[in-house]
């Protein structure tokens, strides 16, 4: 560091120890350092007013200002200036003190020497210009954050809003197609009919494309609503076999579905692992190509727990070097086989997300020119083992953090009756999507709940609060349905990491012995 006059202001009562301070200073160099010296800490204060200093040596036992009040004093009329605390304690812990309310270093009188004291104040001066330095940087990172949040926020609901737009002349497009390939405005060729299945094919993947955008926007900003029940997996793939088999027929693809007979009720939000397969059996069409077979398959796994779901095709394979990337966004593997139906390569990479959300894993297996087999994992609806699969996936988070076990429940009786089933399946959706996709929500009566929630700082309050409010809005227009008041009870807050066990044990404690009675609804998904 070069050497620069550094203009030092001593406040001391003790005329021996300023003078022995001058001394020091001046076997320094005396051209290094220019000081001023006060006996007052009133007298600092009128002269810091006139004033400018590099750096302040301050006694801590002056007369009108004894121990750090001599210090917080100084620190209030220049924040900016680094000061040095000279003390005649010997004890460290004062000098600790003093510098965690705001001293830069300590200097024991009994230690005072030429070397000593211009290395204390040199490093001081250097501290200081450091933090100050620091705290413009953090002040900019700020702005800047601010700044990235609000383009953050643009950005998402540009693309919401831009998604939504495309849904109406998407379905325009789509309903009219229908009406003049099924005939209803005039007579229509096998060609024309076979040209606007292609049409209607494409619309359909640029539905798929929007939807893609829509839940890409909604998992990052923790928006993305999930509705995690007991489901059957066969009317899941009912629901969107239909749309599956046209588009095999209209890329001539042989499309075979198989499903193991008496597979378990799976716990899973049935549109988003509807929407899994429709992505996983579309990226095997589009990439197969003509006369390929393409297999969706399911088989239970009694020992894990759990139904897998697969989608295996013969098509051209995929390089090993392609299957750890496959899954993250905007990748798209690039190859001779790539036909002209484009995408935004968010496909894979939002089923992954959405397999997570449904507690389970995906899995690529394949081998250049010997296909690809696509799989996944839905836990089957073993209530007592969910909060166990649930743990394990918060503890593969980079900060796991707290969990609160909750109950809900509705008033007695209300939805006791099995012509209430409905009503229950509202007031489940309702209490679903109160809580966040990254919660666990089981609904083990008609009418009583068992939630485990993230929770930040242990705030079971926001978690009360935000949930008892948003139901009271949800509830306002529907008086009808007796559905007017919810109670909400914290049964506790656990460390995920590290109280993982009692956590599970109290959880199953709260559930009906043996196992639980959900009213089910007949949602085909």
């Amino acid at each position: 560091m070069s050497r620069t006059r550094v203009r030092t202001l001593l406040v001391e009562d003790n005329p021996d120890d300023a003078a022995f301070v001058r001394e020091a200073l001046a076997g320094a160099d005396p051209a290094d350092f220019q000081l001023k010296h006060v006996d007052r800490l009133a007298a600092a204060g009128t002269l810091l007013e006139a004033e400018s200093f590099d750096v302040i040596l301050l006694d801590l036992g002056l007369p009108d200002a004894h121990d750090l009040q001599a210090l917080l004093r100084i620190r209030r009329l220049c924040p900016e200036t680094p000061v040095v605390v000279l003390t005649g304690n010997s004890d460290p812990a004062v000098g600790v003190d003093a510098v965690a309310h705001g001293a830069q270093d300590y200097l024991y009188k009994g230690d005072v020497s030429s070397r000593s004291l211009e290395r204390v104040l040199r490093y001081a001066l250097q501290r200081q210009q450091m933090l100050i330095q620091l705290q413009r940087a953090n002040d900019l990172l700020d702005q800047n954050n601010k700044r990235l949040a609000q383009l953050y926020e643009t950005a998402h609901q540009f693309v919401d809003n831009v998604s939504h737009e495309f849904r109406t002349p998407l379905t325009v497009i789509k309903e009219y197609v229908t009406l003049i390939r099924d005939g209803l405005v005039g007579h229509v060729s096998t060609q024309q009919r076979g040209f606007l299945d292609v049409a209607s094919d494409r619309v359909d993947d640029l539905t798929i494309m929007v939807d893609d955008m829509l839940d890409v926007s909604k998992l990052e900003a923790g928006l993305l609503r999930v509705w995690r029940r007991a489901s059957r997996l066969d009317r899941i793939v009912d629901h969107v076999r239909p749309a599956l088999e046209r588009k095999a027929a209209i890329r001539k693809v042989l499309l075979e579905i198989t499903l193991d007979d008496g597979l378990p009720e799976v716990y899973c939000d049935g549109e988003k692992i509807g929407r899994v397969i429709t992505n996983l059996v579309t990226n095997a069409i589009k990439f197969s190509g003509e006369l390929s077979f393409i297999r969706l398959w399911a088989r239970h796994d009694a020992e894990a727990g759990e139904v897998h779901v697969g989608v295996s095709d013969n098509g051209p394979g995929i390089d090993p070097d392609n299957l750890q990337l496959i899954f993250e966004r905007f990748h798209q593997v690039q190859g001779a086989t790539r036909n002209s139906t484009k995408g935004f390569g968010l496909g894979l990479g939002i089923a992954k997300e959405l397999v997570a959300l449904n507690l389970g894993q995906i899995d690529v297996e394949s081998q250049p020119g010997q296909g690809a087999t696509f799989s996944f994992s839905v836990p089957i609806f073993e209530p007592r083992e969910l909060v166990a699969r649930y743990l394990s996936r918060l503890n593969h988070l980079e900060s796991p953090g707290t969990a609160a076990l909750l109950t809900a429940e509705l008033p007695g009786g209300v939805l006791a009756s099995p012509s209430k089933a409905c009503l229950s399946d509202l007031a489940d959706e309702l209490i679903q999507g109160l809580f966040r996709g990254d919660d666990l929500v089981v609904q083990c009566e008609p009418d009583r709940w068992v939630v485990v929630a993230r929770c930040p700082e242990r705030r079971t309050d926001a978690i009360v609060d935000r949930v008892r409010g948003g139901w009271n809005d949800a509830t306002r227009n529907m008086p009808g349905t007796k559905l007017s008041a919810i109670g909400l009870d914290v049964k506790g807050v656990w460390a995920v990491q590290t109280q993982s066990e009692q956590l599970i044990e109290r959880f199953r404690a709260e559930l009906p012995s043996p196992a639980c009675t959900a009213c089910r609804g007949e949602d085909p998904r």
